[in-house]
């Protein structure tokens, strides 16, 4: 399976996404024995896809599959196509998912780790002359520092790349698949 530039299509308006196969099995994982309707995404061709996305993400796009005419068989293509579009709305709704969880996480980490940092002021503030609030200061302020950092992780680094891989995902389960001999 080799990558073919990214392209605009005139006729339609769409990005082309083209990728060259051997045979329908390059779609699907080696190690995935069952029909096309029910196998497995390779991992491969998910990674020339999304190397070929991340060049030009803007508008729509077609998804090209450059396959040999000897092998071409139109019963296959509809079930690789719509296996393929199966999966890319799958993912998408897991990525949705796994966005609003990251977001909820970041915010409740973040909120907890300042709730921890104004407890440690508290604390201080009383001036108890106290082993145990000595501990409770020592353990809650560096807690509080690193729920704080943490959660701001999540919100500043793990959302944006969710929403990156959602972006990829919606315009796949969007895109146009079409079949094309070489």
């Amino acid at each position: 399976m080799e990558p073919q530039n990214l392209e605009i299509n005139p006729t339609e308006n769409l990005r082309a996404i083209s990728l060259w196969l051997d045979n329908y099995d390059d779609v699907f994982s080696d190690f995935d024995p069952r029909p096309f309707s029910e196998r497995a995404i390779s991992d491969d061709f998910l990674v020339e896809a999304k190397k070929m996305f991340r060049e030009n993400s803007k508008g729509r796009f077609e998804l090209r599959l450059l396959i040999p005419q000897a092998v071409r068989n139109p019963k296959d293509e509809s079930l690789v196509s719509t296996r393929l579009r199966r999966y890319f709305k799958v993912l998408e709704q897991e990525e949705r998912k796994k966005i609003a969880q990251e977001t909820r996480r970041g915010l409740l980490l973040t909120g907890l780790g300042f709730f921890l940092l104004v407890m440690a002021v508290f604390l201080f503030r009383l001036e108890l002359a106290s082993l145990w609030a000595d501990f409770l200061l020592v353990l809650m302020e560096p807690a509080g520092w690193f729920t704080t950092w943490f959660g701001m992780d999540k919100l500043f680094y793990d959302v944006p790349e969710g929403k990156k891989n959602h972006v990829f995902t919606h315009k796949m389960a969007e895109a146009v698949i079409s079949f094309v001999s070489y």
